[in-house]
């Protein structure tokens, strides 16, 4: 059974990661916001 661990982390890793690429992506945002104004 030591599949299902792995399993379970490579799934929160990748829920992990979405998180920080949408955050990152809304922070260059405003960051490009400012710029721009």
């Amino acid at each position: 059974m030591p599949f299902f661990p792995a399993l379970e982390n490579i799934s929160a890793n990748l829920f992990l990661t979405l998180i920080g690429v949408f955050m990152g992506k809304s922070v260059i945002k405003t960051l490009s916001g400012r710029e721009d104004k």
